[in-house]
């Protein structure tokens, strides 16, 4: 288990808060094996979507009695029942640490909800105790594998999927929507993103697009599994700035063309004694430093609180979740770019952009969060903070 333990600042988003968040668009039901209550955590923290769109998102309310009983058949009758009344294009369910801890069998009885009911059912295997980005990777595996074809149709010339997208990374303030009008402008069809603004039919048709724009951890290992069983080859990036977003460009086309994936957030300088230290996702984070190089010619280095893929940091990147050692890397940078609830264990004196994750602070600094990737407006307005 990581250490990530923490006396002041907040704790990321869990697990099961990435299950709900990357299925809550596409007619599924998710079902969080918890006690009673704990739903309103993800829905005032972490969804913002149920302001404006319903999504069939329950919580056992696992009992005290359930545990010492070990009572999984009213888990699966409770679930049955609804299903059988809302009929859901499938049936996803993951633990939290108290049925995880007493050994809950929950593959088990999602085969057995199979059964039962004739729908798509599996278990997504949480515990409640790892980041959330994890969460939503194992959920969009799963449900590739239970609903992809095994073969593309046809691969559709200069086609692209978004992949890693939830509103715990990327903001309801037009992010998404701005990736995805970036890439038609630059003659490319999207044809799926994972997992906003579409319904489970354009996940399905993703198939056949020629190479997949993973823009956050929680994409990279469906990108992985596209590329071993479709040879559909990935790009780690966001689009952010103008320079480099048009160098991103440049290597979507190469790894088009040569089917030779890239972990393109990755490839830039870093150096421990940079003058910036930028701290989240690591995917957002290092196209964030490529594009404050490439404009503003400032060093910068990644910090990766949730220890994501490796292939995503160098130099003189570092992976680490402990609050005190978060610090201690703050104090060797002039500049820190982060989320306000960071700000506690900035060092005094330092100079910092606040940039909020969702993630991290829920909702409490939606209203500052920037779109990044329309660079009329908000891009020189982050830059120019410095």
């Amino acid at each position: 288990m990581m250490n990530n333990y923490a006396k002041i600042i907040s704790c990321y988003a869990a697990d099961t808060a990435g299950v709900c968040s990357a299925l809550f668009e596409l007619g599924g039901m998710i079902v969080v094996h918890d006690a009673s209550g704990c739903n309103s955590t993800y829905a005032t923290h972490d969804e913002p979507r149920w302001i404006k769109a319903e999504s069939m998102v329950y919580i056992s309310a696992l009992t005290e009695t359930d545990i010492v009983c070990g009572n999984d058949s009213k888990l699966i009758d409770d679930v049955v029942r609804v299903a059988e009344t809302l009929k859901p294009r499938f049936i996803a369910l993951c633990n939290s640490p108290i049925p995880l801890m007493v050994g809950t069998d929950m593959q088990s009885i999602a085969s057995e909800i199979e059964r039962l009911t004739g729908i798509v059912s599996f278990a997504v295997p949480t515990s409640g105790m790892k980041h959330y980005y994890q969460g939503a990777a194992d959920a969009w595996k799963l449900l590739a594998k239970r609903f992809l074809p095994e073969t593309a149709a046809k691969t559709i010339h200069r086609s692209i999927n978004i992949l890693g997208a939830t509103p715990l990374d990327f903001s309801l303030n037009g992010n998404v929507e701005s990736m995805v009008e970036f890439l038609q402008k630059s003659d490319y069809k999207v044809i799926a993103c994972w997992a906003m603004n579409n319904t489970l039919d354009d996940l399905i048709a993703s198939v056949n697009a020629e190479v997949n724009l993973v823009i956050a951890n929680s994409g990279l290992p469906l990108a992985e599994y596209m590329f071993r069983k479709y040879n559909i080859p990935f790009i780690c990036g966001v689009p952010l700035g103008v320079d480099v977003a048009e160098s991103l460009l440049n290597e979507i086309e190469k790894v088009r063309q040569t089917k030779n994936s890239s972990y393109w957030s990755g490839d830039r300088s870093s150096s421990e004694n940079a003058e910036c230290a930028i701290i989240g996702e690591s995917i957002f984070s290092g196209s964030l430093a490529k594009a404050l190089i490439a404009e503003k010619n400032i060093s910068c280095r990644i910090i990766d609180p949730l220890q994501g893929n490796k292939n995503l940091l160098t130099g003189g990147d570092i992976a680490v979740g402990q609050e005190k050692f978060i610090a201690k890397e703050f104090s060797k940078a002039d500049l820190i770019v982060c989320d306000n609830m960071y700000l506690p264990i900035v060092p005094a004196g330092k100079r910092f952009i606040a940039l909020p994750h969702e993630a991290f602070s829920g909702r409490c600094y939606h209203k500052a969060r920037l779109n990044l990737i329309d660079k009329k407006n908000n891009w020189d307005s982050l830059i120019c903070r410095k």
